[in-house]
């Protein structure tokens, strides 16, 4: 679907053939997630504190025959370009790491397009700005840069949570740790020895097959409620979490068509 109104006719017509959409989000499955989940999801602010700023870039240097031949770079294939390919995982990271609750606003800028599709896309969504400290998603997707799949969560509490490698492990049978940098703030000016890295290592894992086994129990009509997509998803359906996410792509498009100015996310699907 190319908009969220078009992504809800799919699920409509889902609905009526008695049918399940099921998400291709591969990361949802991964247990890294299930433990970022638990992460975030503390009641104790002391031990991770709630995320403030995510920071979430994941681009790719193409060569000239992808520029000129995928479909992920043609206005008849796939128009959303970089933004509903890879900034659509940067997105999702985000919605994971907020809790899913619903944008305020966005400001976006198109950077790079070829006959029309954004190519290279950075973008700035506001989550909540009623805190002393607004909770803000920063993207950055393209098909320019050098391959990078990297995030990095600033909590309130001075920890910061990263993985380097959080759409594709480096490694299929053992996916990259998360890091967990803890300062003993506040400080203007943090040296060596306020800060200490934490490592969460969880071993051999393979979200792919895990994915395969959640699209097997939504088959059998028991629904994707085990393993780390239970966690990960708040409880949402894979329909809902992949609809969440195109709202956002669509606000996301809308600010970069808007010469910068802040754009609310208004009356989209949530």
């Amino acid at each position: 679907a190319l908009t969220a109104a078009a992504f809800q006719e799919m699920l409509d017509v889902c609905a009526a053939c008695g049918v399940r959409l099921m998400d291709g989000t591969m990361f949802m499955h991964g247990r890294r997630y299930e433990a970022l989940a638990a992460l975030l999801g503390t009641s104790d602010a002391a031990i991770t504190g709630a995320p403030a700023r995510v920071y979430a870039p994941f681009s790719f240097n193409s060569d000239a025959a992808f520029l000129k031949t995928n479909i992920r770079v043609s206005p008849q294939g796939d128009p959303l370009g970089a933004l509903g390919d890879l900034g659509w995982y940067s997105i999702r990271l985000g919605l994971i790491a907020f809790g899913w609750s619903r944008p305020e606003s966005a400001r976006a800028r198109v950077l790079r397009s070829i006959d029309g599709v954004p190519t290279e896309v950075e973008a700035t969504i506001t989550m909540d700005s009623s805190r002393d400290t607004p909770r803000v998603l920063s993207i950055f997707c393209s098909f320019h840069r050098t391959f990078q799949q990297r995030f990095e969560i600033c909590t309130d509490a001075e920890r910061i949570i990263s993985c380097d490698d959080f759409v594709l492990p480096y490694s299929e049978r053992k996916p990259g740790p998360m890091v967990v940098r803890v300062s003993k703030g506040p400080s203007a000016y943090a040296t060596i020895m306020d800060v200490r890295d934490e490592v969460l290592d969880l071993g051999a894992d393979n979200q792919e097959a895990n994915m395969w086994d959640s699209f097997a129990q939504l088959v059998a009509g028991a629904g994707a409620s085990g393993g780390a997509w239970s966690a990960v998803s708040a409880g949402l359906t894979p329909e809902v979490a992949a609809l969440r996410t195109q709202a956002v792509v669509d606000l996301v498009l809308s600010a970069s068509r808007s010469d910068g100015d802040e754009v609310p996310f208004g009356s989209l699907p949530w």
